[in-house]
Formats: structure tokens, sequence, C-alpha cells
């Protein structure tokens, strides 16, 4: 069981991104504005305790599995850094991958019939 779970969304962080420096305004209560910031300063902290790429995760969870990533996130289970990759094998088997964030290992490796 996840003991904290918080999920880095890349495409979250882009678009957050994008708004900024792309001059898009949008009117928002400062207490959404206050939740975005603290998710995206936990998100910057999970990063960190990561040893290893969101890539390299995603190369290690690929040869793994035989197959192509199709999704990667960032969690933090029972205070370690673990990345999660859904995988699409060659036979079209999808499966989900937990690689190590520290040290690289596959930590599990499962069909996802979600």
């Amino acid at each position: 069981m996840k003991t904290r779970n918080k999920v880095l969304s890349l495409s979250v962080l882009a678009l957050g991104s994008a708004l900024a420096l792309g001059g898009i305004s949008m009117a928002a209560p400062q207490r959404a504005t206050n939740h975005m910031q603290a998710l995206q300063h936990e998100a910057v902290r999970d990063l960190a305790s990561a040893k290893i790429s969101l890539s390299r995760a995603i190369e290690i969870a690929e040869r793994h599995v035989g197959g192509r990533a199709t999704s990667a996130d960032l969690d933090i289970e029972r205070g370690r850094a673990v990345f999660d990759v859904e995988v699409v094998a060659r036979d079209n088997t999808v499966y989900e991958v937990k690689v190590d964030g520290v040290n690289g290992e596959v930590i599990s490796s499962r069909v996802d019939h979600d």
C-alpha cells in the first residue's frame, strides 16, 4: 500500500510552463494557484530524490518487457522514488513496470488489465 503518492505529471508541468511563459492569463482563485504551486514544488522535490532520469527509467522498462513505453510518471512509494512505466510489448500486451528511481532496478512488472 502506498503511504504517500505524488505523481509528477509532465504534461501538467509543461502546460503550466507554457501558460506562464506564453503570457496567457487565466483567472483562478488564489487557493487553486497556491495548491498548484505546492504540487509543483513537491514534484520538483520528488524528482530531485530520483537518481536516474525519466528517460533512463523508460529505457530500462522497455528493455525489460521488449516493447515501447506509452506513459511514465514518478511516484513516491513508502518514501522512495519509483517510476511507473506503461509499456506495450511486441504482442500488444500492456505491462506496468515499476523502476526504482535510485538504482534503476525493476521492482515489479505485471500485465496491466486496466
